[in-house]
């Protein structure tokens, strides 16, 4: 019980004091009555000037004591404002921060998804360079060998120089397509070159950004991953790391913002 009330007192501190100026306000009059008015003994003071004295004295405790409660409650509620105050203004730099991290992890995941496809593209375009190269060197060789024939024909066999000659036309034909899909191909492998000058940029920016926060090392953990685990995997193996990435983004900043908040 005892407990209870200390507690009930700790909890509701200015309605206790509140409750104990009211009762003093009670008990020091009642008290003075029998111990100054009604007691035996002698005084060079009569009732009346001691009743002045301590009316004065009891107004004096009592709006000291309302001066008290006034200052505490106004204290209470300027530091209720300033605590409020500070943590709107945590929000909203952890909004801000986090706001930055959205815009650096967004340029990143776009920029790595094309460097990695880009990656796929080029091997693809140069393993399609290395067959044309072979189909045109097969071709020169094929070709090398109707020439031989041609120069060792006899001339007076017009059939075989007749056949020679169109089987001949049919290399060059056929060299000569071949030269322009290498061409088209090296061309295309010219456009497709890829670099991650902007991940990499974005990478370091959110590693030494999130570093320090410790509800931040599962997305640094993907960020790395992603960064230097997934060159030469399919586009089926990178696409759902990079999404896995965005996925924790928004968890740690959901995270974020809801601390202290």
């Amino acid at each position: 019980m005892k407990k209870k009330l200390v507690n009930w007192i700790n909890k509701h501190k200015v309605l206790s004091f509140v409750i104990c100026i009211f009762l003093l306000s009670f008990t020091i009059p009642l008290s003075l009555e029998f111990l100054i008015f009604r007691n035996e003994f002698a005084s060079a003071l009569d009732n009346s000037d001691w009743s002045s004295f301590f009316g004065s004295f009891l107004g004096g405790i009592i709006g000291g004591a309302g001066t008290l409660v006034a200052v505490y409650i106004t204290t209470k509620e300027t530091r209720k404002i300033q605590l409020d105050a500070q943590k709107n203004k945590l929000y909203d730099d952890r909004k801000k921060f986090v706001d930055e991290i959205i815009v650096y992890m967004s340029r990143y995941i776009t920029d790595i998804n094309s460097y990695l496809w880009g990656c796929r593209e080029s091997e693809r375009l140069n393993s399609d360079l290395t067959q044309l190269m072979r189909d045109s060197s097969t071709i020169i060789s094929d070709l090398r060998l109707v020439n031989d024939k041609l120069v060792k024909v006899d001339p007076n066999d017009t059939d075989s120089i007749i056949r020679l000659s169109m089987e001949k036309d049919s290399y060059d034909t056929e060299k000569a397509v071949v030269d322009k899909k290498i061409e088209d191909k090296q061309n295309e492998i010219q456009n497709n070159k890829v670099n991650r000058t902007i991940a990499c940029e974005c990478y370091y920016i959110l590693k030494v950004h999130l570093e320090p926060i410790n509800e931040a090392q599962f997305v640094i953990k993907q960020l790395e991953y992603v960064h230097n685990g997934l060159q030469g995997r399919l586009a089926s193996e990178f696409f759902p790391e990079t999404e896995k990435l965005m996925n924790v983004t928004i968890e740690f900043v959901n995270q974020y913002l809801k601390k202290n908040s």
